[in-house]
């Protein structure tokens, strides 16, 4: 049961949302094929167009509350999460910009696997005590959890749209949905890109910071295939093991 939860860390970089999105990946444009001999050549893919000035401001204010998260530097996240594994819960606390716990619960087994990252080093334990983890192990964790949660540059964003006031769970909130970005081939029989079918949904807070998120199907919001909660203890340490084998 324990490699199951292996093989479902291995997947986390891709399966958890961060809240900043990535930057479009290049390589994933849909490229039009060569014209054929004596045909005029198609159209080329059309940007898209440029935000408003309301869309400017909703993406201001995203920013500023993923920013405001960075700046605090100390934060929890609980989150529920559906892997090939099955259900898992998964928790992490992030001391920035190089301090970072985990655990990995899966659902049917109660016993989780541990993970401190301190600077340039890691350990696990999966039930039967603390072991160093590898270099190239510690460097994927490093690049695929704590840089992404401590970049502030503001291209990692990625682009929000507004929601407005809305209430979870008795707390009134404010809603900024995910949006991708990608150039739309306007030539006859071009490529395209399928919609994705998830919606990528952030809540902030009265007081500015992001206090949930939902990675879900657009039909059901309510049945989340990966659901985030955060939290700010002020009382948040991270220490490394005391013993390891």
């Amino acid at each position: 049961m324990q490699a199951k939860i292996i093989a479902a860390l291995a997947g986390l970089a891709i399966a958890v949302p961060a809240l900043a999105g990535a930057a479009p990946d290049a390589s994933q444009t849909p490229q039009a094929a060569p014209p054929a001999a004596g045909k005029p050549a198609a159209a080329a893919p059309q940007p898209p167009a440029p935000p408003t000035e309301a869309e400017l401001k909703c993406q201001a204010e995203a920013v500023a509350a993923v920013d405001k998260q960075r700046k605090v530097g100390k934060f929890r996240m609980d989150a529920d999460m559906i892997t090939d594994a099955g259900p898992v819960k998964l928790q992490e606390e992030y001391l920035l910009p190089d301090r970072f716990r985990q655990s990995v619960t899966l659902a049917t087994d109660p016993k989780p696997v541990e993970t401190v990252i301190i600077e340039s080093k890691g350990w696990r334990n999966t039930g039967e005590g603390w072991e160093p983890l590898a270099p190239d192990e510690v460097k994927q964790l490093i690049e695929s959890r704590l840089n992404t949660a401590a970049n502030s540059e503001p291209e990692t964003f990625g682009r929000w749209d507004c929601l407005g006031k809305q209430t979870v769970e008795g707390r009134e909130v404010t809603a900024y949905e995910g949006k991708e970005e990608k150039p739309k081939d306007v030539s006859p029989g071009g490529p395209t890109m399928p919609e994705n079918e998830a919606k990528r949904i952030m809540y902030v807070s009265a007081d500015g910071l992001p206090e949930r998120g939902v990675l879900a199907r657009k039909d059901k919001l309510d049945k989340p295939i990966f659901k985030e909660v955060y939290t700010y203890p002020a009382d948040i340490k991270i220490e490394a093991p005391a013993e390891v084998k």
